[in-house]
């Protein structure tokens, strides 16, 4: 690893009292200690936007930042804070130009102590050459140096938390950084429960089914801590849903989801603004409790929003698009589908232009229109081809649902047809591809070419660890297991099955797919499947399918 090298700058005695940036008690945000030069006006603002860019509330921590700049405008770590507001690193996310010209306007020669030129230092990381990886990569270097440099500066031990998970390929089954992370953030964590990084990054660093239980203590104090920021009411969920713990998962995105509405109403946005990741998230945890009408009535939000949005209209059309694909899908709904696809209009499966060419790499990081993770979409068109492609995936679902093989399968190539090949979700984009393939050769009659296609999808779909509840439907893993018991073969079926539900702990499909598979094998096993699917089911609609099955079973064994 190569050594940091600080900026060439030679610190002053500062002609204004170095301070403690902190707040006397507890806030909306969570409650950090920074040591920072400048006058009591500045440090106030720069406070409240560390402890908003710790819980990914970019909007606000930059408003913040520059609300410090402009109180003071030689406050040289305001400017250090606007630029870090470009770079989302869990997300994979960056506006260099952006970052440049806030880190450019800061002073030349500021009288700052040699920890704030470090962090100063550190920040210039991201406006090298180099590519996004290749800057996450020098920032993480420049992070771990202020970190060794300043042992117990608890902000550049939470910041190079952070910095690591930005290095993490999520493809990789490596778990050596995260591992890092989360030791640096818990070491925090334990010393000041109120810091919001440490628990937001403790959470992130164990975003996985298998390490999941490591982070409930930290997903458990989180939206205690900042309440404020909606995104801290949302992240508890990503390890509720890991465990299983729908009604905690559900309780954290309508509080998410709520906190955002507020913050609109008050800063007078445009309805895009609203936390569309927690209720696309919303939505398919309430699909998995068995509650559809409240499914149903998160969709029509949604479209609601859709309907009422100024702005971001291509990517929020794409947000309606993802959400009712997994709606439609997850009820079998095809009975409503014209009502609930009206909100986009006629679908028109027609080739897109240069269908076959990556789509153009965006300049900079796009506004955060969906709370959590920013849009992925860089301008109109390209949001416009990721629609083609939800739309195309849903009408070949829409196809095998009528036993329509051929449809089936000219929806899928246009969903090849209409995403980019640089596309960050390309591999699921390939994985529907194949299983939808291999659905449509079951219904022509070839069920061991249609299970190897599913076999291949599934495989490609669990090259990603999954993070959160399933947003596209159905995985190839449980149309795999669905594959098996068609053609009467339980025990594989349950095998198939049994991976899906390690992947997603106590998903009801999978429970009932367990269930139905282990019963057919006489295999032991199918009582508890059926008695946790009854817990899962506990509050579900009376009509949900598959409901009076559980009781039934339950009652005869």
């Amino acid at each position: 690893m190569r050594p940091f090298v600080a900026l060439a700058l030679v610190a002053t005695l500062p002609s204004v009292a170095l301070a403690k940036a902190h707040a006397p008690a507890m806030t909306t945000l969570g409650h950090v200690s920074f040591p920072v030069t400048g006058g009591e006006a500045a440090r106030k603002h720069f406070l409240r936007g560390l402890l908003a860019l710790h819980s990914f509330w970019y909007e606000e921590a930059r408003d913040e930042f520059r609300a410090a700049e402009k109180a003071q405008p030689d406050f040289a770590m305001g400017y250090w804070g606007e630029a870090l507001t470009y770079y989302h690193p869990v997300w994979g996310q960056e506006d260099v130009a952006a970052e440049k010209k806030a880190l450019d306007a800061a002073p030349a020669h500021p009288e700052v102590t040699q920890r704030e030129l470090q962090y100063l230092g550190a920040a210039r990381a991201l406006v090298g050459d180099g590519d996004l990886a290749a800057h996450a990569e020098k920032y993480a270097e420049a992070m771990r140096a202020v970190h060794e440099r300043w042992p117990d500066d608890d902000e550049a031990a939470t910041l190079y938390a952070v910095a690591l998970l930005g290095t993490v390929d999520r493809k990789s089954p490596a778990f050596r950084r995260q591992a890092e992370a989360a030791a640096i953030s818990l070491d925090v964590f334990a010393r000041n429960p109120n810091h919001p990084g440490a628990a937001h990054y403790i959470i992130h660093a164990f975003d996985d089914p298998d390490h999941a239980i490591l982070a409930l203590p930290a997903a458990r104090r989180y939206a205690q801590i900042a309440p404020e920021a909606f995104h801290a009411r949302h992240m508890p969920s990503h390890i509720f849903v890991h465990l299983g713990m729908w009604p905690e998962a559900a309780t954290a995105n309508e509080s998410s989801w709520a906190a955002s509405q507020t913050w609109v109403a008050n800063k007078m946005h445009d309805a895009s603004y609203g936390d569309f990741h927690s209720l696309s998230w919303l939505q398919a945890i309430y699909l998995e409790m068995g509650q559809r009408k409240k499914a149903d009535e998160v969709l029509a939000r949604a479209k609601k929003a859709l309907a009422e949005a100024k702005s971001e209209r291509a990517w929020m059309r794409v947000t309606y698009a993802r959400m009712l694909t997994k709606n439609v899908v997850e009820e079998d709904d095809w009975a409503h589908l014209d009502e609930k696809l009206a909100p986009l209009g006629p679908i028109e499966l027609a080739e897109p232009p240069n269908a076959a060419a990556p789509a153009p790499a965006t300049a900079g990081a796009p506004r955060p229109t969906a709370g959590c993770h920013p849009a992925p979409e860089g301008d109109d068109a390209k949001a416009a081809r990721r629609e083609r492609a939800w739309m195309a995936w849903l009408r070949a679902e829409a196809a095998l649902a009528k036993k329509d093989a051929a449809g089936a399968i000219t929806a899928a190539d246009f969903i090849g047809l209409s995403v980019p090949k640089n596309d960050f979700q390309i591999d699921l984009w390939h994985a529907a591809q194949l299983e939808l393939r291999g659905r449509a050769a079951m219904l022509k009659g070839a069920p061991q070419t249609g299970i190897k296609l599913i076999a291949q999808a599934a495989d490609l779909e669990d090259r990603e660890t999954p993070s959160g509840p399933i947003e596209h439907g159905v995985s190839a893993r449980e149309r795999l297991g669905e594959a098996y018991l068609a053609t009467n073969k339980p025990s594989d079926a349950l095998r198939e099955y049994r991976r899906a539900l390690e992947l997603h702990p106590r998903r009801a499909r999978v429970l009932l797919g367990c269930a139905r598979a282990a019963t057919a094998a006489g295999d032991a096993s199918a009582a508890g499947y059926w008695s946790d699917l009854a817990k899962v089911w506990s509050a579900a609609d009376a009509d949900t399918p598959g409901l009076d099955e559980v009781h039934h079973a339950l009652a005869t064994r």
